[in-house]
């Protein structure tokens, strides 16, 4: 009895095993043979992996939904090593993201296209070590970078009304309708996107009260207070890091998040969505505050394949988690979002251990596709006990992956 992807079975296969859903119901009973709408009902309730008895090769399984050659994805899984050097590759879910990674780079060497990809970064030379540049990061101290803060970002005044809705429990339906309507362009972006894909829903939503009653007031001002945010993009300057693909990283990021939170039953997926939109807001300020600091930063993690958080703290002695947090505690933001700003590297810390877990993860996965960019070069290592703790199947990262790069650059465009 072998558990193989559901991508990979076929009529014909006998499950050892009851397929059941997420509330236990028998889907098909065990010792049956599989047909094709069997195959449709899995896909359909979302079952990742069935019991079978027995399985096939990874490189075949990869050969057989791909339709390329041994020798394309060798030379893909070749191209894409050294980026994982520094992550745990035996991991169940870093193992399946390298191979969806190198069937991704592989369909485009047989497509013809370049492998490489613009890392979206515009780093200065800098002469001599980073011991010869003492004095200029010592200078540097959190008050200073978050000194004026609100300054630093003009928010509109719909984030602060938001923030106190959220932070109210009192809060009803008609409040959050009350104030988003009030901005015809916020209002304009909700809507699109709770009518787009991402969502799904069977009919169109035409007003802004519909979609509280659907998706919830606290999800629906938790996603109106993420996409108010979005402004601060325009604000910070793109002299070293490409802000177009800044953005669509953790726009990316965010998305995947809530396709995880999907497949683990998890049920506020927008806090999740707004989270990844604001994990790297901290890198904003860096970039707004001390750019040349942070581009030596960067720059000193590409030129020793370092992961970019170790580089912050080596180089300025702060990362931008830690001034990504404290500017959003700052902004009175609500306890769960900051501590995903804050632990989204370090999730096992965090108080929302799995929501920073998620968060985590969703970076992992966006950040070894290269979606936009956030400045990091090396995949980075998937906390084990993140991992385990949201207890996902490995076999849910292909359809993860796919629904991710299907999603991304329509609801890029709905968001712009």
């Amino acid at each position: 009895m072998t558990k193989i992807p559901t991508r990979n079975i076929h009529p014909g296969m006998i499950v050892k095993n009851d397929v059941k859903d997420r509330n236990g119901r028998i889907l098909l009973p065990q010792n049956s043979s599989i047909e094709e709408k069997h195959i449709r009902v899995f896909k359909m309730w979302g079952i990742f992996e069935v019991d079978i008895e027995q399985s096939e090769d990874d490189s075949e399984e990869m050969l057989e939904t791909s339709n390329l050659s041994s020798k394309e994805i060798k030379k893909a899984s070749k191209i894409i090593s050294p980026k994982y050097a520094k992550s745990n590759i035996n991991n169940p879910g870093t193992k399946a993201l390298f191979k969806q990674n190198a069937l991704l780079v592989a369909k485009n060497l047989n497509k013809g296209e370049d492998a490489e990809s613009d890392d979206g970064l515009s780093l200065p030379d800098t002469d001599g070590d980073l011991e010869q540049e003492e004095k200029f990061f010592q200078e540097i101290n959190l008050n200073s970078i978050l000194d004026n803060e609100i300054k630093l970002f003009t928010l509109p005044d719909i984030f602060y009304r938001l923030t106190e809705i959220i932070n109210n429990p009192r809060s009803s339906a008609r409040d959050i309708s009350y104030v988003v309507e009030k901005d015809t362009a916020l209002t304009a972006r909700i809507l699109k996107l709770v009518n787009s894909p991402f969502y799904g829903f069977p009919q169109k939503i035409e007003t802004i009260s519909k979609a509280v009653t659907i998706i919830g007031t606290k999800q629906l001002t938790t996603l109106a207070m993420g996409i108010s945010v979005l402004e601060l993009f325009d604000y910070v300057p793109s002299n070293y890091l490409d802000m177009e693909k800044f953005w669509k990283h953790c726009l990316a990021v965010g998305i995947c998040a809530k396709l995880i939170s999907e497949q683990i039953d998890y049920s506020e997926s927008e806090k999740l969505f707004v989270g990844g939109i604001m994990h790297d807001i901290g890198r904003l300020v860096m970039l707004k505050k001390i750019p040349k600091q942070t581009a030596a930063a960067l720059k000193y993690a590409w030129d020793n394949d370092m992961f970019l958080s170790r580089a912050e703290k080596k180089c300025i002695g702060l990362t931008h988690s830690k001034i990504g947090s404290d500017l959003c505690d700052s902004w009175k933001l609500p306890p769960i979002l900051v501590d995903m700003i804050k632990y989204h590297h370090q999730p096992a810390q965090g108080k929302y251990n799995l929501e920073c877990s998620i968060i985590h993860l969703a970076e992992v996965i966006v950040n070894a596709l290269e979606i936009g960019t956030s400045g990091e070069k090396m995949v980075l290592y998937l906390n084990e006990k993140s991992w385990k703790n949201i207890n996902m199947s490995s076999n849910a990262i292909p359809p993860i992956i796919e629904q991710l790069n299907n999603e991304i650059d329509p609801i890029l465009e709905l968001m712009r």
